[in-house]
């Protein structure tokens, strides 16, 4: 019997697969991975939220790789306090030419010399299906808004001191998805540990129609809508990530 042939989809995705892979897969070429695969099509939400924390990685990644650590949450640069959403993406190779370029650490994000550079990084931060004024997401900064925060605090990835992600275990959480945000992309702002307890309260903040978006330190998941949520905070400290198991308490909702 003769073997069938690869469709034009299909041979689509493998030809940007290998460019992706030969650049670094860069975001945009992640996206178009995405795409391709059908963002239409059952399960789109999941395969965006997974594409926005995979590009989240990388921006990090990078830093990590020229300065030798992970950023701080909220770092002093210059007398003013940054994001870590802004420091990665000044650093970030992969961007277009006007990214940043002139962001002035010496004042607040938004002075109107930083404000106007809204637009530039706010794609790698923004809700997953990009559709933020259709899904009555407009809220205080509307498409500015971030839909990933980090979780800071004593005892994870963002505390007060910059960490190298070596010294991490694989199963810890470093940023979450949200549903709800008031804080602009560029502005500091992120969840505390404290935050984060196992509760309803929690479980509303952290749950979207498909299902949690999160980045471990090895790599983004996203998680089934069934996943307990006493579970996955347990993967939040360090001390968590390293008592616990992750496959064998979070792998049977692994969606992603």
């Amino acid at each position: 019997m003769e073997s069938p042939k690869p469709s034009k989809r299909s041979a689509c995705r493998i030809l940007v697969l290998v460019i992706a892979w030969g650049v670094g897969a860069g975001p945009v070429l992640w996206c178009l991975v995405v795409w391709i695969g059908g963002i239409t099509g059952p399960g789109h939400g999941a395969r965006l939220a997974w594409a926005n924390l995979y590009n989240i990685r990388s921006l990090l990644s990078h830093y990590e790789e020229l300065t030798g650590s992970l950023p701080l949450a909220t770092g002093v640069d210059g007398g003013s306090p940054v994001s870590w959403r802004v420091a990665t993406c000044a650093l970030w190779p992969f961007r277009t030419s006007n990214e940043l370029v002139g962001y002035d650490r010496t004042k607040p994000w938004n002075d109107t010399t930083n404000l106007r550079l809204e637009s530039s990084g706010a794609w790698y931060f923004r809700y997953p299906e990009h559709a933020t004024e259709h899904l009555g997401r407009t809220g205080k900064y509307g498409r500015y808004a971030t839909y990933y925060k980090a979780v800071t605090g004593p005892d994870t990835a963002f505390s007060s001191a910059q960490v190298s992600s070596d010294e991490l275990p694989n199963s810890l959480v470093l940023v979450v998805q949200v549903e709800r945000s008031d804080t602009h992309w560029m502005a500091p702002g992120d969840l505390s540990i404290e935050e984060l307890t196992p509760t309803e309260q929690t479980k509303q903040l952290l749950l979207g129609r498909h299902g949690y978006g999160v980045l471990f330190r090895d790599g983004p998941w996203v998680l089934s809508a069934k996943t307990p949520i006493e579970d996955l905070c347990k993967f939040f400290t360090v001390i968590g990530a390293k008592a616990y198991d992750r496959e064998q308490l979070l792998g049977p909702y692994r969606v992603r």
